[in-house]
């Protein structure tokens, strides 16, 4: 039996494995250059890092939200005209009509608001901050559709009047009568 110090191989007939993988193998060609995968691959990385950072500069950014939010004093609009509405002496029908129009310029007037980009808040939401108020603005768009209602001619006033002409005077019929002042007091 051959001595393993000897430098005899054990088995003759048998290649050592990494022998034999050096022999069969072809020499590998040297790599030069980069290829377009690679660049690729690189271009894909940066372009997905940069729209990362504009987003999320987009959707930080504490300058975008600036002059974005308004408040409106909605509840006063609405008052004012309701209550020139009812002071106009119109008849159920028109008046009715009337302030159906208003209410829907005045919806018209706040969603374009809206599509320009602001955030409309009621005047009553507005806890603390100073935001713009646009309730002037939407007043003149909404007045310049549809017209504020004109005051009647002091109908209480002429009946009231018309009143004491025909029935007289509490006091008694020969009684000055009194003068209607036109806040709809007695004038003394």
């Amino acid at each position: 039996m051959p001595d393993i110090l000897s430098g005899e191989p054990m088995f003759p007939g048998i290649e050592t494995a990494p022998a034999a993988a050096k022999a069969k193998r072809p020499a590998a060609p040297v790599k030069r250059g980069v290829s377009v995968k690679e660049v690729l691959t690189v271009a894909a990385l940066v372009g997905a890092a940069s729209w990362g950072a504009w987003v999320t500069k987009s959707i930080v950014d504490p300058a975008r939200d600036e002059g974005r939010f308004v408040k409106l004093q909605l509840q006063g609009v609405i008052t004012e005209y309701l209550q020139a509405q009812a002071r106009s002496g119109s008849d159920e029908r028109s008046a009715a009509a009337a302030t159906t129009a208003f209410m829907g310029e005045l919806d018209k007037a706040v969603a374009s608001l809206g599509k320009s980009g602001k955030v409309v808040l009621v005047n009553e939401a507005v806890i603390g901050g100073d935001l713009p108020d646009v309730t002037e603005e939407v007043k003149k768009a909404v007045y310049a559709k549809v017209p504020m209602p004109k005051m009647a001619a002091a109908p209480v006033q002429q009946d009231m009047q018309a009143y004491l002409a025909a029935n007289g005077s509490p006091a008694g019929p020969n009684a000055a009568q009194p003068v209607i002042g036109g806040a709809g007091g007695v004038a003394q």
